[in-house]
Formats: C-alpha cells, sequence, structure tokens
C-alpha cells in the first residue's frame, strides 16, 4: 500500500493526542512535517517525530510535497487553513469542531469539492471502542427499538450532538434548548482551562424516528471544579431494556411479570499484547445474541483512547487511497454542529423548539462572527488574511 506523506499544523494540546499516532501508523503514512506559530514548539515535536519544522503553512506546502495535512488547530482557524490547504491539492483532517458557524463549515466544504480533495473531521466520542460497542447493541437489537437517550454532563456540544445522533439511528428534526450561565470565582481547570461562568445548558431533541434524546452540561461540572460533582451518564433506552453507561440491562422472559427485575450483563474487554503493551483485542458481553465488536487496530501499540483517533486517521486515508468519502466526513459533522447552534438559538428565543435543517444564519452565529471580527481584527470570511493570525493554543 501506498504511504501517504502527511504533516500536522498546530503543537498545542489536541496535537500531543495524535502525534504518537501518526507514529504509530507507520504503514499507513510518512510523518514528514510539523507546524506551528511558535518554532520552539515546532522544534521540539520535529525532534521527537524525525520530522521537519515549520512555523508557516504556507512554506510547509511549499516545501513538502504533502498528501495529508492533519489540522490540530483551534476551530477559529478551521476555516481559513482548509481553504489554503484545499486549494493546493492537500486532503485535511480537522479536529473538531467543523467550524464555529455554518457558513464558515460550506466554505470549507465548497472549497474541498471544487478543488477535489477529500475532507474529513476528527470526530471521536461515536469512534471510541466502547460507543462502537453500544452502537452494535443496537444494531443485533439486544434492548428492542430504542425509545429515548440520556447524556447527563459529559460533553454534549459538538462531540455531545454527534453521539445522540449516531446512537438514536435517525436525523434530528427539532430542537428545544435551555441555557442559564451565572458568574463564579475565576478558576482554572485541570486542562488549564480558565473559567469565569458556569454555562449550563440542556437540550431536547426529536428525531424522525421517533426517539428523544435529553442532554445536559456545565464546563464547571464537566471540568470538576468548585466542587461540583462529575456525575457522567448515558442511558439508552430500548423497548425490552436499557444501556446504562457499562451495563446492558434485560428483562429474563421468567421476570417479567415478577416486576421486571432485570440482568445485568457488563461490557468485558479482552486484552491482549503487541510487543510489551497490553493492546484491546474485543469488547464482549454475554447477552443473546452475543455481542463482539473487534478492535480493528489491535496490531498496533495503541491505547483504547488511542484507537479512536487512529480510526479518524484511517478514514482520511482510505478515502485519499480508495478514491471513496471519508466515514463521516464534513456532511456528517455539519449537522452534528448544526444540532449545537440550534440548541443555543432555541435557547435565545426563550426556549422555542426549532426546527431542522435550519435554512437561515441564525442570530447567534451573527453573534459569533462579530465576536471573531473584535477579538482578531479580520472579518471571519476574509480567509486569506486570516492564514497569518494568531490563535490561542489549544
Amino acid at each position: 500500500m501506498k504511504k501517504l506523506k502527511i504533516g500536522l499544523v498546530g503543537v498545542g494540546r489536541r496535537a500531543q493526542a495524535h502525534l504518537p499516532v501518526i507514529a504509530a501508523l507507520g504503514d499507513v503514512y510518512d510523518f514528514v512535517a510539523v507546524c506551528d506559530m511558535n518554532p520552539e514548539a515546532a522544534k521540539a515535536a520535529a525532534e521527537k517525530y524525525g520530522t521537519k519544522a515549520y512555523t508557516s503553512v504556507e512554506t510547509m506546502v511549499e516545501k513538502e510535497k504533502l498528501d495529508v495535512v492533519d489540522l490540530t488547530t483551534p476551530g477559529d482557524s478551521h476555516h481559513a487553513f482548509t481553504c489554503f490547504l484545499a486549494e493546493m491539492g492537500i486532503n485535511v483532517i480537522v479536529e473538531t469542531p467543523i467550524a464555529i458557524t455554518l457558513p464558515l463549515a460550506d466554505l470549507m466544504i465548497n472549497s474541498a469539492k471544487k478543488a477535489g480533495v477529500k475532507l474529513e473531521v476528527a470526530e471521536n466520542y461515536y469512534r471510541a471502542p466502547s460507543e462502537r460497542f453500544r452502537r452494535a447493541l443496537l444494531d443485533k437489537g439486544v434492548v428492542g427499538e430504542i425509545v429515548r437517550i440520556y447524556r447527563i454532563f459529559q460533553e454534549v456540544g459538538y462531540h455531545g450532538m454527534s453521539w445522540v445522533r449516531v446512537m438514536s439511528g435517525g436525523s434530528p428534526k427539532s430542537i428545544m434548548g435551555v441555557t442559564k450561565e451565572a458568574p463564579i470565582v475565576p478558576v482554572t481547570d485541570r486542562m488549564k482551562r480558565h473559567h469565569t461562568s458556569d454555562s449550563w445548558n440542556m437540550g431536547i431533541i426529536d428525531f424522525d424516528n421517533g426517539v428523544i434524546a435529553i442532554t445536559m452540561y456545565s464546563n464547571i461540572i464537566h471540568a470538576g471544579s468548585l466542587g461540583r460533582r462529575i456525575i457522567f451518564f448515558t442511558q439508552i433506552d430500548g423497548a425490552k431494556g436499557t444501556i446504562v453507561n457499562d451495563e446492558i440491562h434485560i428483562v429474563k422472559p421468567e421476570n417479567l411479570e415478577l416486576g421486571g427485575i432485570s440482568t445485568a450483563y457488563p461490557m468485558k474487554r479482552v486484552m491482549t499484547s503487541e510487543g510489551s503493551k497490553a493492546v484491546l483485542e474485543r469488547i464482549e458481553a454475554d447477552t443473546e445474541p452475543k455481542v463482539v465488536w473487534e478492535n480493528p487496530f489491535k496490531g498496533y501499540p495503541l491505547s483504547e483512547h488511542q484507537i479512536s483517533i487512529a480510526d479518524e486517521l484511517w478514514s482520511i486515508a482510505k478515502a485519499v487511497l480508495q478514491d471513496a468519502e471519508p466515514e463521516y466526513g464534513p456532511y456528517e459533522a455539519r449537522k452534528d454542529m448544526e444540532m449545537g447552534i440550534a440548541i443555543q438559538e432555541s435557547a435565545r428565543q426563550g426556549r422555542k423548539p426549532i426546527s431542522l435543517p435550519l435554512t437561515d444564519v441564525t442570530e447567534h452565529e451573527n453573534r459569533i462572527h462579530r465576536n471573531f471580527r473584535e477579538k482578531y481584527g479580520v472579518d471571519p470570511f476574509k480567509v486569506q488574511e486570516l492564514l497569518s493570525t494568531v490563535y490561542p493554543r489549544v
């Protein structure tokens, strides 16, 4: 198989998750370059992974014949870098979210389409082994037809929208959102993110197949800061059982008339070894029917968390090598972003339900565009000027 030449842009926190996985996929990628406006950061990453270091995307593209660029820069920058790279004929995998508004996402989609390059978005929540396994349980009908989904205090912005949409098996048709922001004592969380307010939101999402999803989130609870308890909770209710976090609950026929007491089936991880490292081989549950998810990357020395990142990187590689569409891609990414925007717009309009798909640019997005101009001093649609803009490190 031909190896693709790949470069990475943005050596921040997100890149630290991508870098070792790119290196591990040495039979797929020839890792040749890293780029960051901070020369020390670019040099350190280049020395660690044996690549060349650049401080300008334009220079990197001029000097290196790249097949793929992995963008791990802030969401504010995604549309500018992607449009430039597409124009240069380079395929792109971009971190989440695809962009900060739908019009800017559309710029990216249209640029990639016009240039004939592939565009993938690094959505990893539904790609995590445990989530692949949950979807396999639903596909096998283990808990019956899905009724509703809960996702509480886990990431319910872009990632959460992707998760509930994939698990629902349907397309969103209406969303109602509630938001509340309260000032707090300024605090920096364990991920070095600074907070001055607690931003809480709840979404109720109706899907076209009858499934309802309820999501809830707070940045401070998610961060575990100021004593806010972290209670991560997901539940997928079916007609004959439920999946609660990592347990599958099914009522055996003999218990249906005895209080409906369920039997819990845990998700069991089976490990193997790759060199000196323990690697996930599969996840299974002794349900009826028994469900097994096999790790397609068990031949690589990757942790369970790294499997979803490898899946993203393999998706864009396969799309390029086989001239196919990425598994997730920009259109699915746009849908998930649209859901998050609809929650905010519904809340802004006094909890009015918002129908999907959106047909006009929302006031929430217009506000984002205005804030962008104030923050960077550049119109968000002036792509060329944004290439040299300094963005906060993520």
